[in-house]
């Protein structure tokens, strides 16, 4: 059966399950007293700080430009073993559902400056390619033990199915550990480019240790040839029915690694009390993913669903990687906080430690596949497993739909859509079927239990500085030239201010890149960009020689989980403010500037004297100029 379940002594009734110490906040000793509960909210939607990654020739329209790229290719594995094995693995319990296993390469490392092929463009600018291919594999992923690019380097890797996006990566990849596992790309080769900048070739670091190999399709969770259990008829597709969209955009389909195996597994983004943040909390099974290790290769898909009931489905991104901050086997819970505070306007989950009874629900991803809906109401009649009692489990019949393998960890919802449980397996008779629902209780680990081990996470409430709330332009605060220690919690800050006169105007931010990716910008009045910095290394600079006028400032956070950081903003008289082109020199072009600008008298360009406006004063000054090199 392909689910998860716990082999049951049926006479008694009896699971053959351990509970081993959990791994939990000291909060977890403490009792729950009065109900506890946050609701849904939509978390933001944040423009892209990069464009969207191509492959400078794509290999899966223009395969004949990558004829020549050095490719490692791995032999078949013999997936119908693996997938008798699986279905063992789902009757006896305990283990999460397997699509893949982890390949090392036999070769050793696959290396960018030993392996593929590097490519000298024209501008002047680098490429590495390299392919890897798993015969009759349903898809491939990559582990990277080493991985750090030069500033204005990012690797591409894309699959053999071109309607699936391509997937890109900077600096130290999507943990800023230098190492990570990319999910897998869909079909029998995964492609790889570096991308960079001239001369960043030997600064490149990029190795391979090993590979994931699908035996499964990681789009329909169907197993690839013949032997294997597709999911059952009776699953319906969430768009379908209707849902509260934060609930259902809330859950996230797993793909994550374990031992030599990889597999998928339901979670879902909790939202915290604090109004002001967003933070990436995540909710699975203890079964699914209880060490460092494993959160270090999970990776979560997006919105994962069909457009419209029974259609295509599609997905919107990607979030890798997770610190995991407490589990236990207690109530089979996993609670984390990505790698990335999520910004592709997610849904986060309300929560309640409030008793359950009645009718519930339940979305999730059954086989690793696209999203699908559950509805049905709760129960104490039998078969009710011994080692999952009523105190910390909550057990459910479903009269619409049903959960399968992979579906794990998924979310439990009342009638507010509120969580109240995270899925654990069955406790059955007979093998759970679309026909068979008296036979089988499906069985969660209650919320209210597990709330106690994670409660400081979710009620914290995050102090921001003194100028919040400034999260756009018209909300930006004035501040004057200075430096400033600030805090950033949610995703942007804005702050406006004014100069008087011309100035050399330098910015510099400085934070915590552990904590932190932060992007400086500088708009004029007008809301038009003039420079931006995204080093990615703690320090972000920029100098511009401005006119008098009014201008703002925005910082946003675009990787991991924000902290403090400084803003200094200093100025300088211009070295010579007659030269509106900033050419070197005082002529036609300049006259022509101001001439334009004439008669202006607020926030002007050509403002050449600093009394706020342009007239016969900057003119004169100009015109006195006239002809000269700036010194």
């Amino acid at each position: 059966m392909p689910f998860f379940a716990r082999a049951l002594a049926l006479a008694g009734l009896t699971a053959l399950v351990s509970v081993p110490a959990s791994t939990a906040h000291p909060a977890a000793q403490q009792g729950v007293g009065a109900v506890v509960e946050a609701f849904g909210e939509r978390g933001p939607t944040l423009p892209s700080e990069t464009p969207p990654p191509e492959f400078s020739v794509d290999p899966r329209t223009s395969p004949a430009a990558w004829d020549d790229v050095p490719e490692v290719i791995l032999d078949a594995i013999d997936a119908a073993t693996l997938l008798a094995e699986d279905a063992r693995d789902q009757l006896a319990g305990g283990i999460p559902l397997r699509v893949g296993v982890v390949r090392h390469l036999e070769g050793g490392p696959i290396s960018a400056q030993v392996d593929g092929v590097w490519i000298d463009r024209p501008d002047g600018s680098v490429l590495w390619r390299m392919r890897l291919s798993a015969f009759a594999a349903g898809g491939v992923g990559l582990n990277f033990s080493r991985f750090d690019l030069p500033e204005g380097g990012r690797l591409v890797i894309g699959g053999m199915h071109d309607d699936e996006a391509l997937l890109a990566y900077d600096g130290l990849g999507p943990m800023y550990k230098g190492f990570f596992s990319a999910p897998p790309v869909a079909g029998e080769a995964a492609f790889i480019e570096y991308q960079g900048p001239a001369r960043t070739r030997h600064a490149v670091q990029i190795e391979i240790a090993e590979v994931a190999h699908l035996y499964r399709d990681p789009w329909t969770g169907e197993p690839v040839g013949e032997g294997g259990v597709s999911l059952l008829p009776c699953q319906v597709d969430v768009m379908c029915r209707t849902v509260d969209n934060n609930a259902r955009d809330a859950v996230g389909r797993m793909v994550f690694q374990s031992g030599q195996g990889t597999y998928v597994c339901s979670g879902a983004l909790l939202a915290d009390q604090d109004q002001n943040t967003f933070a990436a909390y995540f909710l699975t099974a203890n079964h699914c993913i209880s060490t460092q290790a494993e959160a270090n290769t999970l990776s979560v898909r997006w919105r994962y669903q069909t457009n419209t009931c029974n259609g295509s489905p599609s997905f919107f991104g990607t979030t890798a990687g997770a610190t995991l901050l407490a589990n236990s086997s207690n109530t089979d819970f996993s609670f984390m906080r990505l790698s990335n505070d999520v910004n592709l306007g997610q849904g986060m989950a309300g929560w309640t430690t409030a008793s359950v009874s009645g009718t519930v629900r339940g979305i999730h991803h059954p086989g690793g596949s696209f999203k699908r809906y559950s509805s049905g109401a709760t129960t104490t009649q039998q078969p009710i497993c011994g080692g999952l009692p009523l105190s910390r489990y909550v057990y459910n019949d479903w009269n619409d739909g049903v959960t399968e393998g992979g579906s794990s960890g998924s979310p439990l919802f009342n009638t507010n859509w509120q969580v109240v449980g995270q899925l654990f397996g069955v406790c059955y008779y007979n093998e759970p079927g679309c026909n068979n629902p008296n036979d089988y209780n499906n069985v969660y680990g209650r919320f209210s239990v597990t709330y106690p081990s994670v409660s400081s996470w979710l009620t914290a409430i995050i102090p921001d500085d003194q100028y919040e709330d400034n999260d756009d332009f018209a909300s930006a605060k004035p501040i004057p030239v200075g430096t400033y220690a600030l805090r950033l919690v949610d995703f942007e800050d804005y702050f406006r201010f004014t100069l008087a006169g011309p100035a050399v105007v330098t910015f510099d931010v400085t934070y915590a890149e552990a904590n932190m990716d932060l992007a400086l910008r500088v708009y004029n009045n007008f809301f038009a960009q003039l420079a931006m910095s995204n080093q990615s290394n703690g320090v972000e600079h920029i100098q511009l020689s401005l006119p008098a006028g009014d201008y703002y400032v925005r910082l946003n956070r675009t990787l991991r989980w924000g902290g403090d950081y400084t803003l200094k903003i200093a100025s300088a008289a211009p070295p010579c403010p007659p030269d509106l082109n900033n050419d070197g020199s005082i002529g036609q072009p300049d006259l022509g500037m101001l001439l334009a600008d004439f008669g202006c008298v607020s926030g002007c360009f050509a403002d050449i004297d600093g009394d706020g406006d342009v007239d016969q004063g900057d003119l004169g000054v100009l015109l006195a100029a006239f002809g000269t090199s700036c010194p």
